[in-house]
């Protein structure tokens, strides 16, 4: 590993492996880097100051601020004033928004696209916590005793996201009680979610478990036939198995025209029987 930062590596494997994913990103291509707007970058990132890119960018930041459940039940001139005091930004597809261990300096909200966010345990494995999609905050707005990240965030796909400067935010939260409220709403099923998981581990059987993450996954494209962009590692890992289970039970219900395969990814075909499953009343 190449030491370019200041100091030992410590010895934790976690640490070493957050180290190497830093030095990964400074080697980036400047096209790469351009797209990375990860916390420490963002400031760097320029958008195009043409006027129909200005009117385009306003028009996003007002429709993203008004479904957004972070600001649901604000007035309409608050909202408009949210959206006013935005920036829109791109992310590459793969690209890291942010990282675990770095600053907390931006607070992020999804306009489209969909973000993955994990954790690296002590070994440097990854955990899939959850998966945002469009209009949903990206990071944890009730962290104000967190300066640093405990979290990765990764674009799935190519991606838009509206970012506020903290300290600006803080200014918003004050003057707009309803987004404290909402934040920690939104906190609470993200919690219930993980004990929901947890609970899914511990009595259902994998067809279910896996059945209700394919749920999870497809969100509102369920009905859609739209490839759920993961790998069967990370759907092993978020299902609390095997990846040969995982390709046995996908390989068995392509057969039966449950799901569809193609180029390794892996779409809904029977949603009413997937949705059977998960409910544990077929396999």
């Amino acid at each position: 590993m190449n030491q370019r930062h200041s100091g030992p590596i410590p010895e934790n494997t976690r640490n070493q492996f957050l180290v190497y994913l830093r030095e990964n990103d400074a080697k980036a291509s400047p096209h790469q880097q351009e797209s990375d707007i990860r916390d420490s970058k963002l400031d760097r990132a320029v958008l195009k100051t043409s006027r129909d890119s200005i009117v385009d960018s306003s028009t996003r930041a007002a429709e993203c601020v008004r479904n957004s459940p972070l600001f649901a039940g604000l007035p309409p001139t608050a909202q408009q004033e949210i959206a006013a005091k935005a920036r829109l930004r791109s992310i590459a597809r793969h690209q890291p928004i942010f990282r675990e261990d770095d600053a907390i300096r931006y607070v992020c909200v999804l306009v489209s696209g969909t973000v993955k966010i994990t954790r690296l345990t002590e070994a440097g494995c990854e955990v899939i916590l959850r998966v945002n999609r469009a209009y949903s905050p990206i990071d944890d707005m009730c962290s104000t005793y967190q300066k640093t990240r405990t979290t990765n965030a990764f674009a799935m796909c190519d991606c838009c996201v509206l970012t506020w400067c903290t300290h600006e935010f803080a200014k918003l939260e004050q003057r707009f009680p309803g987004i404290h409220r909402n934040a920690t709403r939104i906190v609470q099923r993200r919690l219930m979610m993980l004990e929901r998981s947890f609970c899914d581990l511990s009595t259902a059987r994998v067809p279910q478990r896996l059945a209700r993450v394919l749920l999870q996954l497809s969100g509102d494209d369920a009905c859609h036939d739209q490839p759920i962009g993961f790998s069967r590692q990370e759907l092993a890992q978020m299902a609390g198995t095997s990846p040969f289970m995982i390709s046995r039970l996908v390989s068995a219900w392509a057969e039966r025209g449950i799901v569809t395969v193609s180029r390794s990814e892996v779409s809904i075909g029977d949603l009413a029987t997937l949705t059977r499953i998960s409910d544990g009343i077929s396999s």
